[in-house]
């Protein structure tokens, strides 16, 4: 089992999409945050089960069975990550994914990219995980590496 509580902060992104990969790890950088990819969901369930994975940012359009071997992986977790949904328009925030999954503003992470946004939902997600999990948030110190180096 991997321990969240000692691992560094750290994200998975989910995305058939290799030019998304390199965008996304130039956006996060120099954040001092460790940085997995994977292109299915079974690649990310495997991911989740090897690392302490803190959130999860992944691409609206990921297949079906990639969905579900993602979110089976994630119920199973002691600490599961935040997920965010990555999409190109913002008429799918309120778009069903599967079953009756909706995904309000803050989960969703709009495409182009635009690094302050990117690293800002990263941020409040990362927030989340810890009071979700009963880990004393201090604001200031981790606005820290989200924040642009320029």
């Amino acid at each position: 089992m991997v321990a969240m509580r000692d691992a560094m902060n750290t994200l998975l992104v989910v995305s058939a999409s290799q030019l998304e990969h390199a965008q996304l790890a130039r956006i996060v950088d120099e954040t001092g945050w460790s940085v997995h990819f994977a292109y299915t969901g079974d690649e990310a369930a495997e991911c989740l089960r090897e690392h302490a994975v803190h959130v999860v940012l992944c691409d609206r359009d990921l297949h079906a069975s990639g969905w579900n071997d993602l979110m089976r992986c994630m119920f199973q977790m002691e600490f599961p990550p935040v997920l965010l949904l990555s999409s190109a328009a913002p008429a799918d925030a309120g778009a069903d994914i599967s079953d009756d999954s909706r995904w309000a503003d803050e989960d969703v992470v709009l495409k182009p990219y635009e690094p302050r946004a990117v690293l800002s939902k990263i941020g409040d997600a990362f927030r989340r995980w810890r009071q979700e999990h009963g880990i004393p948030c201090n604001y200031a110190s981790e606005t820290f590496a989200l924040e642009l180096a320029n």
